[in-house]
């Protein structure tokens, strides 16, 4: 009898586990795995890692991320219409070849040829030959693709030395003339108050939770290259990011701006990138390409 009553009490013990995990998976998969972000009001997941995102909040028959192409990445959840390119070594030009292919979820990583090395990190953009050593007494410490090669007992002459200091010292004082004279040139040039100025009042846009990812495309044909340089150094973009761009489409100025464009506003962030975008184009005196930009997002929001 009590072995009867134990096998009763397991069997709805097992049953009421299963029904629970039954219930705890149901809600699992009704969430969204990688976030969420807003939009028209709605909370919208972002596509995994791997994929881009073809439709806002669609229903559930309805298909809302794709997986990237080949040729094309993404590295962590987005709401972005758009993968990345694969960044391209270019060996020939600059002595880095491939040393992890580029998939779905990662960029390509390159790395220097044998016989070179480069000791910027992820900053790399060109490789440098190894020195042989051949008049410094041998090598003492191999080069790697990270590092130049150390030489044994490497002498240099008084003179020599003498020479660097000189060479060093005038550059050091050349610089701080230019810098003198740049802090001069820039006090005597008035700075607009832009928050009195009405033209710039009417400029801003007045709904700032503006997605501006549906409009990127055209809006980075409104924009110049040069400008959309000047707008992501004035918002805390590093010079090395800028560049990769040019690396990646040596040959197409339009995709580079484009994608500059969407690392920068992804950057940002969803409420802020549209009025910092108008701001800093005022700032800089394009108020005619800040204008263009606003109609082009308004009219595109009255066709929505």
């Amino acid at each position: 009898m009590c072995f009867y009553k134990l096998v009763v009490i397991f069997s709805c013990l097992t049953l009421f586990l299963g029904l629970a995990e039954g219930r705890r998976m149901r809600r699992r998969r009704g969430e969204c795995q990688d976030g969420t972000y807003q939009h028209d009001g709605k909370t919208c997941c972002l596509c995994p890692s791997g994929y881009r995102l073809i439709s806002h909040c669609p229903d559930s028959s309805g298909k809302q991320c794709e997986l990237c192409q080949s040729g094309f990445f993404s590295t962590h959840p987005n709401n972005d219409p758009n993968c990345r390119i694969c960044t391209d070594c270019h060996s020939e030009a600059t002595k880095m070849e491939v040393k992890d292919q580029c998939s779905k979820y990662s960029d390509t990583v390159c790395g220097c040829q044998e016989n070179y090395y480069c000791d910027k990190g992820h900053l790399c953009r060109i490789c440098q030959p190894c020195d042989a050593c051949e008049e410094q007494g041998g090598v003492k410490i191999p080069c790697t693709f990270t590092n130049n090669t150390v030489c044994n007992g490497a002498k240099q002459s008084y003179g020599a030395v003498v020479a660097i200091v000189v060479v060093v010292l005038i550059l050091f004082i050349v610089g701080l003339i230019v810098f003198v004279l740049y802090k001069k040139q820039k006090q005597k040039i008035p700075v607009d108050d832009v928050d009195d100025d009405p033209k710039f009042q009417e400029l801003l846009p007045k709904d700032l939770d503006v997605d501006l990812n549906p409009y990127l495309q055209e809006i980075a044909s409104i924009l110049p290259p040069k400008l959309m340089k000047d707008v992501a150094r004035r918002t805390g973009m590093s010079n090395p990011d800028i560049e990769q761009h040019e690396l990646n489409h040596p040959k197409d100025v339009k995709e580079q701006t484009y994608r500059l464009l969407v690392d920068w506003s992804q950057a940002q962030g969803l409420k802020e990138a549209y009025p910092t975008l108008i701001t800093k184009l005022l700032e800089l005196n394009a108020k005619s390409i800040a204008d263009q930009i606003r109609q082009t997002v308004q009219r595109e929001q009255a066709t929505a």
